[in-house]
C-alpha cells in the first residue's frame, strides 16, 4: 500500500520575502497565523475550529486565523465570529493551486480539525510549507505525518478542549514552531511525488 502523495516540493520553495508581503497585506508581520485549508462543511470540522479560536484568542491578542476554501457552510461559518474578533479571522475563499505555497508561508502553525478524512493532501501540502501541524486523529495522513510532540499534535475531532489546550501549547512555546515545522518537512520527504514513484516501482519489479 502506499499513501498519498503530490508534488510539496513547491511548497518549500517560497521566498522569504514573499512571506513578509503576504504578512503585511494584512498587518500581521507581528501575529502568529494560523492556518486552515480546506472545504467550508460540516466535514471538516472549521466550527470546531472557530470556537477554539475565540477562546484563544481572548487571551492572545497577537493570534490571528486565516482560512482557506469556500463551500456551502461559509456564510455560516462567518456568522460564528464575534464583532470584536473579525479583523482577527480571514476567511479567503477558494485559493488556486499556484497561489497555495504563498499562502501556506505566510502562517505559523496549520490547524486541520476534520470530523473525517481518508486522507486530506494539504497535511502533505503543509508538511511541505515547514508548517507544524495540529490536526484530529479522524485525518488519515497525521497516521503517517505527524509526531506527537516532534512536528505537531493530534487531537479528537470535535473535541474543542483538547484543541484549545494545543493551541496554547503552540502559543506559549512559539519559539520551537519553527524546529517543529522544519521535522514536518522531514517527513513528507519520505512520501513525495517522487519517492512515491520509486516505491511503486520497486513494488512493480518485485
Amino acid at each position: 500500500m502506499l499513501p498519498y502523495s503530490c508534488d510539496v516540493s513547491r511548497f518549500g520553495q517560497v521566498d522569504d520575502t514573499v512571506r513578509e508581503n503576504e504578512r503585511a497585506k494584512f498587518g500581521w508581520s507581528n501575529q502568529l497565523v494560523l492556518l486552515f485549508s480546506g472545504q467550508m462543511i460540516h466535514r471538516k470540522g472549521v466550527d470546531v475550529l472557530l470556537r477554539a479560536f475565540e477562546r484563544v484568542a481572548g487571551l492572545h491578542p497577537d493570534v490571528v486565523l486565516r482560512l482557506l476554501g469556500d463551500g456551502e457552510d461559509r456564510q455560516q461559518l462567518e456568522a460564528l465570529v464575534p464583532a470584536d474578533l473579525k479583523s482577527r479571522v480571514r476567511f479567503e475563499g477558494h485559493v488556486p493551486q499556484p497561489e497555495l505555497p504563498a499562502h501556506f508561508a505566510a502562517a505559523d502553525l496549520f490547524v486541520f480539525p476534520s470530523r473525517h478524512d481518508g486522507w486530506a493532501v494539504v497535511i502533505n501540502e503543509a508538511c511541505g510549507a515547514g508548517l507544524p501541524i495540529v490536526a484530529t486523529r479522524q485525518t488519515g495522513a497525521v497516521h503517517d505525518l505527524v509526531r506527537e510532540g516532534e512536528n505537531g499534535f493530534v487531537v479528537e475531532a470535535d473535541d474543542v478542549n483538547s484543541l484549545v489546550d494545543r493551541l496554547q501549547w503552540c502559543i506559549a512555546h512559539r519559539d520551537q514552531l519553527p524546529t517543529m515545522g522544519r521535522r514536518s518537512y522531514e517527513l513528507v520527504q519520505g512520501i513525495s511525488a517522487q519517492s512515491s514513484a520509486v516505491r511503486f516501482q520497486q513494488i512493480v519489479a518485485s
